[in-house]
Parts: structure tokens; C-alpha cells; sequence
């Protein structure tokens, strides 16, 4: 053989040679596949991710809807982030001097930041799938690529920028640090949360995700936002990119000022399948099976078989209480239920049971209508023809704020859901018909994110229901107390349940117990469960994982 004929200087040479070869080979190709994409070892492991698999109107429709709570989230967090700084200005030096209002206040903003934060886990998991999408295979695919980037990117910068007011008043502070980090067992917050906020929003290996991303998220401004944003100025994520821009600054001044810029880092250590991980979970185990579940969407445990079961028993103007486990609303309120709405009945069936109401029919015709549908279409036109029309492929049968604003809903979208009740007020016929006039009268309004039930221009879903059967000087009504909220009068959906169990045997109770469907997580089902199981869910924590 040829080299067998060479020297041993003249072999040894070329081995040096054929090594130096390799090894400059495989760095052009580290190089050149990371400007391309550090993430290419994930591809394979996102390829068959939901993201990947959605078709395109399928994924539209999920962005405009993640984008409307991540903005609720975002507004809200800002929100809370100047009261803490205000607040952190005012308390006294040490912890063991704080009044019992001050406690009271600094643990709810504290209990409020992490309901945020668990809002941004349950978004992230879908988007971090991004380099299961290709970046190169045409205009739908690399767009989808480079926006989902973005969004899981920008909740990423959203949970450490808004940590920065929390670790900059108390880190440190080891009084107000033990307080933070006690147990609030009735919320379901374990010890230590804030030495974890602490350990993950100020840790070298987070510092280095953020500058990876960042130098990923520059990488693609012209080739990809660039032309998604001229082809789609209106697209409900367009201002992404932007909010990205005014954040990382932020973040990496801040990181600056904590010393981490000093460290090198180096993107094949950064870049593991652990990256965009659920890095600030109030309880672990909630967090990852939240944003898991999500991610895979299962199925409600509520099949629409056991939907119709409870609907031979509704009544129009009972009231709806519903729970999913793998899904957010009213983050920033507590309660184990976090939903509410008004049972309406179809078209027909609403009309069927009010005219048949002799007092309800009389004081339609004082009203100059002839029945309860002409009154509602009198009043609201709109409203009533999106009542006839069907939603959600099915007869429109409830009313409800969600996030895309207070809309008609069939009772099979609306119950999808692991945990629904009812509950029927202890009212006349007529007062019911005035609780569903006044709730018609809502129809279109925006969802309220910033859940103050002091205005009418937006709506939150216990608002509505809670503004429905306010009493007034013709009407009969609940009496329901609202609460203080970080500072805003609010009634959770949560206290429907309360209401309901604190007058459960009193003889003057507000709220009869009509159905209610339980889920069982660990059982991938639901039952139909009892009044008095509906009594001890009331003060189930939010975050509760006992149903797992």
C-alpha cells in the first residue's frame, strides 16, 4: 500500500495532518449549522410536537387566542410590579415590624406573582416546539418557525423582567425572604418559592438561554420577521418582535448589574432539550403537567354525552361554574373555581320558560313586547339574532366573558371543561328574565383584564354573571359581597361556591345545588358527584393537585 511505503516521520505527519482535517471539519460544521440554527438537535424531538402538526388555520386561531391572555398577562404583571415597587418603598426595614396590612398586602402581590407566572408556563410549552418546524421549506412553515421562536422567546424575557422587582426590594433582606418563602398551604404555593424565583431568575445558565436566544432572535429580524411583519401588519403577534426589543435590553442591563455578563457562554452547553424549560414553577409538579397536557391536548374529562345529562336538568338562568385544569382565567384571582357563566337555554327553550311565566308575560307587555325574545331583540337586535345563530356547532345555550369578549356559547363548548356546577338563585321567573335581560346587554363587550367591577366598558366572567343578578329597584337579586383584590373590588368566580356552602342550611340560602360533574385526573374522567363534594371543593387551592 501506498502508506505503507512512507516514512514513519512522513505517516506521522499526515496523521497529524488528517486530524487537524477532521477537526477543522467538524468545527466549520458546528459553525455553519449553528448560524443556521443552534437548535437543530431539537428538530427531531419537536417534529411530531402539536405546533408542528397543526394546520395552518388551526394554528391562527391558537395564536390570536394565546395572544390575548399573554397580553392580559402581560398588563397584568406590569401592573403588579409598580405596586410592588411602591409598596417595597413604604414597609419597614425588617419583616418582624410589619402590621398586619401590610403582611396581608405584600402576601397577595406575592401569591399574584405567581399566578402570573404559572399563566406564562401554561403558554410557553406549545411555542417552545419551534425547531420541530422547519425554517426553510416555504413562507407558512419558516414564518411559523420564526413567530413561534418569538412568543416563546418574549414569555421567556416577560417571567425574568418581571421577576426584577420581587429580587431587587427583598434579595438579600433574609427576614422578608423567609416571610416570602413560608407555605401558603391554601393556596397551594409549598415553602422556599421564592428561594426558586431567586436560584433561576439570577442563574448563570438563564443568563446564558437569554443570550443565545437573542443573538437566534436577531438572526431572524430580516430574513423572517421582516417579511412576515410587511405581509401581516395586523396579525394578532405582530407586535411580538417589538416587545422582544424593548425587553432584552432591560434584561441583559440587569444581568449586567449582577455581574453574570462576565461569563462566557458557550451554546452547545446552553443548548439541551431542557431549554425554555418550566423554570419558575410554583408547584412542579402543577406547572409540568399544566403546560404538558396542554401541549398534547387532551380531552376534557367532560365527554358532551355527560353534558347533556346535566342539561335535561338546567334552567335558564342557572348559573355555571367551571374549572379546566390544563387551562388559565382570572389568573391573578383566587379560588379553585375560576370560571363562571349563565345558562340560557336555546332560543326556544329560553322563550318557552319565561312566556310561560304569567308575571314574567305581563311585564313584557307593559313593556310593549309581546313575549320575553321580542323584549330582548327590542333592546339589543344584535344580540338577539347572535342568540338564534348557532356556536360553536351547536345551539347557543350560554352566555359568557372569556377572553375574546362576552359572547354566546353552546353549552358543549362552554362544559368542556373537567369540573362544571350548577347552581339555580332562589329567585321568581321575572327577576331571572331581568338577570338575563341585563346580561344580554353585555353582549360584545371586551374581556376586563385588568378585572375591575367597578366599570362597564370591559367584562370579566364572574363580573358578568355577579352585574346580571345585582339587585335593583325593580328587580330582586343576590347579595353578594365583593372582595378587595390588589386594591380592585372584585368577586371570584370562587365565591358562587362560597356563597353557596356558607348558606347551604341556612333557611333564607340564595343558591340551590342543581349538578355537578367532578373530574377525576389520575382516571382521565368525570362523575356526577354531590352537593356536598361541590361544599369541599370551595376551598381546594387553585393549584391543586389532589384530582391528579
Amino acid at each position: 500500500m501506498l502508506i505503507a511505503r512512507l516514512s514513519p516521520r512522513t505517516r506521522k505527519r499526515l496523521g497529524f495532518v488528517l486530524v487537524a482535517l477532521f477537526l477543522a471539519g467538524t468545527a466549520l460544521y458546528w459553525t455553519v449549522r449553528t448560524s443556521v440554527s443552534p437548535f437543530f438537535h431539537l428538530e427531531a424531538l419537536w417534529r411530531d410536537a402539536p405546533l408542528a402538526r397543526m394546520r395552518p388555520q388551526e394554528f391562527e386561531a391558537q395564536v390570536a387566542h394565546d395572544l390575548r391572555e399573554l397580553g392580559g398577562l402581560r398588563d397584568g404583571m406590569a401592573r403588579l410590579s409598580a405596586e410592588v415597587g411602591r409598596l417595597a418603598a413604604t414597609l419597614p426595614r425588617d419583616a418582624g415590624a410589619l402590621t398586619p396590612e401590610e403582611r396581608r398586602r405584600l402576601r397577595e402581590l406575592w401569591l399574584a406573582f405567581l399566578d402570573h407566572q404559572i399563566g406564562l408556563d401554561s403558554l410557553k410549552p406549545f411555542y417552545q416546539a419551534f425547531p420541530g418546524v422547519s425554517r426553510w421549506s416555504g413562507a407558512k412553515d419558516n414564518w411559523r418557525h420564526a413567530r413561534a421562536f418569538a412568543i416563546a422567546y418574549l414569555i421567556h424575557l416577560m417571567q425574568i423582567d418581571e421577576s426584577r422587582a420581587f429580587v431587587d426590594a427583598f434579595l438579600g433582606r433574609k427576614d422578608y425572604e423567609n416571610f416570602l418563602d413560608e407555605e401558603v398551604a391554601a393556596a397551594g404555593v409549598p415553602a422556599g418559592s421564592y428561594a426558586r424565583l431567586k436560584l433561576r431568575a439570577i442563574h448563570v445558565q438563564t443568563f446564558a438561554e437569554v443570550h443565545l436566544l437573542q443573538k437566534y432572535h436577531e438572526g431572524l429580524r430580516r430574513s423572517h420577521y421582516g417579511p412576515y411583519l410587511a405581509a401581516e401588519p395586523a396579525a394578532p403577534d405582530a407586535w411580538v418582535p417589538a416587545a422582544i426589543d424593548e425587553r432584552a435590553p432591560r434584561v441583559k442591563a440587569w444581568y449586567a448589574e449582577r455581574g453574570l455578563a462576565s461569563f462566557a457562554t458557550n451554546t452547545r452547553d446552553v443548548v439541551t432539550e431542557d431549554l425554555f424549560e418550566h423554570w419558575f414553577p410554583v408547584q412542579k409538579e402543577v406547572s409540568e403537567w399544566m403546560g404538558d397536557t396542554k401541549v398534547t391536548r387532551r380531552a376534557a374529562l367532560i365527554t358532551e354525552e355527560q353534558t347533556r345529562g346535566m342539561q335535561a336538568v338546567l334552567e335558564p338562568g342557572d348559573i355555571l361554574i367551571e374549572r379546566r385544569n390544563w387551562y388559565l382565567s382570572n389568573v391573578g384571582l383566587p379560588g379553585f373555581w375560576p370560571h363562571a357563566a349563565l345558562y340560557l337555554g336555546s332560543y326556544t327553550e329560553l322563550a318557552a320558560y319565561f312566556d310561560a311565566d304569567p308575571e314574567t308575560r305581563a311585564w313584557c307587555a307593559a313593556a310593549g313586547s309581546d313575549g320575553a325574545l321580542e323584549l330582548l331583540a327590542r333592546r339589543g337586535p344584535d344580540a338577539a339574532e347572535a342568540f338564534r345563530q348557532e356556536a360553536f356547532g351547536h345551539p347557543a345555550r350560554v352566555i359568557e366573558a372569556v377572553s375574546e369578549g362576552v359572547l354566546f356559547s353552546s353549552l358543549e363548548h362552554s362544559c368542556a371543561a373537567d369540573y362544571v356546577a350548577a347552581l339555580r338563585p332562589r329567585l321568581p321567573r321575572l327577576d331571572k328574565f331581568k338577570a338575563v335581560a341585563a346580561a344580554f346587554g353585555h353582549w360584545g363587550k371586551p374581556y376586563d383584564f385588568n378585572f375591575d367591577f367597578l366599570t362597564d366598558d370591559g367584562i370579566v366572567c364572574s363580573e358578568l354573571v355577579y352585574k346580571a343578578y345585582r339587585p335593583d329597584t325593580d328587580k330582586r337579586g343576590l347579595t353578594l359581597e365583593l372582595s378587595e383584590s390588589l386594591g380592585r373590588k372584585v368577586f371570584p368566580a370562587n365565591e358562587f361556591v362560597g356563597v353557596f356552602r356558607r348558606e347551604l342550611d341556612a333557611g333564607n340560602r340564595q343558591l340551590d345545588f342543581v349538578y355537578f360533574l367532578q373530574g377525576i385526573e389520575r382516571e382521565r374522567r368525570a362523575v356526577v358527584s354531590s352537593a356536598r363534594a361541590l361544599w369541599e371543593s370551595y376551598t381546594r387551592p387553585k393549584w391543586c393537585i389532589l384530582q391528579k
